[in-house]
């Protein structure tokens, strides 16, 4: 140890690569707030944070005399700032939504003791309404998929899936009817006992929630996994991709879909500043080809989506001098998908 460090000089250079990188990361996943992220974080966040958000709101107005006290305090000075950092993020997410979920349960225990028996019956009717009606579509479409019956609902839905085959899966049928069993049976004893318990609040709520991701991960799991994977799309990328490349620079691209290219394509990716010769787009809109630098032009050389998603666009690009081509044959990729 010299001078009083304790890391040495290959360890200090690493740790000031990585604290560079890092905040490189966060100037490009946060900026000014935008309605496309604003609208994401309304439509979903509502259904995510139930029935947490209700009742820590709660807590709010029932500890309005005590709102300086620690019990309300500390768990609003986490909850605030990372609900303003969900706004400003430049690429809609709900990966974040779960950091709000442990200080609104601080709150919400406390807001549990408050609660007015009506507004204990109001979370309860629209939990049991919700969930309710949520598990029948559920099987409902699951019913119309498996059967072809009726044919205008089967039609619709495997319009939303075009290419999709469809097959019976008896352990995923004999899960969802046990679930949808012990739904009925805790919705049962919730209002024929009416228990005294102070859990009682959220019972409804949690077990439409376990309701309904199982029936998700048991009936509609093949469905999601052919909808939602980018496995399909990221091959074609890779075979699309030049034999020699030094690296692809991403734009528009959320982390899930960088790990996809990276984990199904073996995709190597770059920053702004390290003179990527690919240039991969996530298009939600088309706006159109990039700009050409001097002697350099951007050339299309794949695009494609996933079947299921119309709103995407991926569209890959390699850097071209055009200084040389009126001399030399360009190098192209080794297959051009059809688009």
């Amino acid at each position: 140890m010299a001078g009083g460090s304790y890391l040495s000089a290959p360890d200090k250079t690493e740790a000031v690569t990585f604290v560079r990188e890092w905040a490189r990361y966060d100037r490009r996943s946060y900026g000014a707030p935008n309605m496309q992220n604003f609208g994401f974080n309304m439509r979903n966040l509502f259904l995510y944070a139930w029935p947490l958000w209700p009742i820590a709101g709660w807590a709010w107005v029932a500890w309005a005399g005590m709102r300086r006290a620690p019990h309300v305090a500390l768990p609003l000075a986490l909850l605030l700032p990372t609900l303003v950092l969900l706004f400003l993020q430049t690429n809609a997410s709900d990966v974040q939504f779960i950091l709000l979920l442990p200080p609104m349960a601080i709150l919400g225990a406390f807001a549990l003791p408050t609660l007015a028996r009506g507004v204990i019956n109001a979370i309860d009717w629209f939990a049991l309404l919700f969930f309710t009606i949520f598990g029948g579509t559920v099987w409902f479409l699951w019913i119309a998929k498996t059967t072809g019956w009726p044919p205008r609902i089967a039609r619709n839905v495997f319009r939303q899936l075009p290419g999709f085959q469809h097959h019976f899966t008896l352990s995923a049928v004999i899960f969802a009817l046990m679930v949808t069993v012990a739904w009925v049976l805790i919705v049962r004893w919730r209002l024929s006992r009416a228990p005294k318990q102070i859990w009682r609040p959220v019972v409804i709520s949690a077990a439409g929630t376990t309701l309904m991701w199982v029936m998700a991960m048991t009936l509609w799991l093949p469905s999601i996994n052919y909808g939602k994977t980018y496995r399909d799309v990221v091959e074609a990328a890779a075979m699309a991709l030049p034999s020699t490349y030094q690296c692809v620079q991403p734009i528009r691209m959320g982390n899930a879909q960088l790990a996809s290219f990276a984990y199904f394509g073996h995709f190597r990716f770059g920053g702004p500043d390290d003179g990527c010769d690919i240039l991969l787009r996530h298009d939600g809109v088309d706006y159109g080809e990039p700009s050409n630098i001097s002697h350099f032009a951007w050339r299309l050389i794949w695009e494609g989506r996933r079947p299921a998603d119309r709103d995407e666009r991926f569209r890959m690009y390699r850097l071209v001098d055009t200084s040389r081509a009126t001399h030399a044959k360009p190098d192209l990729p080794r297959r051009r998908l059809p688009q």
